[in-house]
């Protein structure tokens, strides 16, 4: 198999890796509803960048993957798990207004979920396994045992874009749908999506804690 097939390879993970409705989604999500596009897409930026911290990992070899895993498994969980609660108490606290554009001179307010979706995404440990999967199951174990530095390198990077291309569509789809949005019917969003992080999060630390 030719190295400049990691290209659509890496694009096809990337979007893959991003499509499971998880915390990143609800959070993108959030913002496109509140905030609008840049907003949603910005903290989409935020999970590709955590998307491609963990494929350069799983890129060096699954045995650095497993490694990074046993090592840092429950500190990562934990300060995961933090993070889903947090950010989903700070949603079910905010008291919602559909912007239709940013004030001028006030803070973006794009930083914050850029944030959090970094954080849950470089902390989940599953997402890690997936890359390792996906790489040896689509690019082929002696691909990539045998990939050149370069060839490597293009495989994270289209990865990242694939991830890019999912937040751009999903910012997209639900920036034309706020409209159809009141502000009561985001508070209620925000209840259940923010319920739903926070409870990811319990779960999250159980699983560190507990089991």
């Amino acid at each position: 198999m030719s190295e400049l097939l990691v290209l659509p390879i890496g694009i096809v993970i990337g979007l893959l890796v991003s499509a499971p409705v998880g915390p990143a989604n609800l959070i993108c999500m959030e913002r496109a509803i509140r905030y609008g596009f840049w907003p949603a897409f910005v903290a989409g930026i935020g999970a590709a960048v955590g998307d491609g911290i963990l494929a350069t990992v799983a890129a060096s070899g699954f045995e650095v993957a497993e490694d990074y895993i046993r090592r840092y498994d429950e500190p990562v969980r934990l300060v995961g798990g933090l993070v889903l609660i947090a950010f989903g108490i700070f949603v079910i606290r905010s008291h919602p207004h559909i912007r239709r554009e940013i004030e001028p001179g006030s803070r973006p307010p794009w930083l914050r979920g850029a944030a959090a979706c970094f954080a849950v995404t470089v902390t989940n440990p599953g997402a890690l396994l997936a890359f390792a999967a996906f790489f040896s199951g689509l690019a082929g174990e002696q691909l990539m045992h045998d990939m050149s530095r370069p060839a490597r390198v293009l495989l994270v990077a289209s990865v990242v874009g694939g991830a890019l291309l999912w937040w751009l569509g999903i910012a997209t789809i639900v920036t034309r749908l706020r409209e159809k949005f009141s502000d009561d019917a985001l508070h209620r969003i925000n209840v259940v999506s923010g319920s739903i992080l926070a409870v990811l999060g319990i779960v999250v630390l159980g699983g560190v804690l507990f089991w």
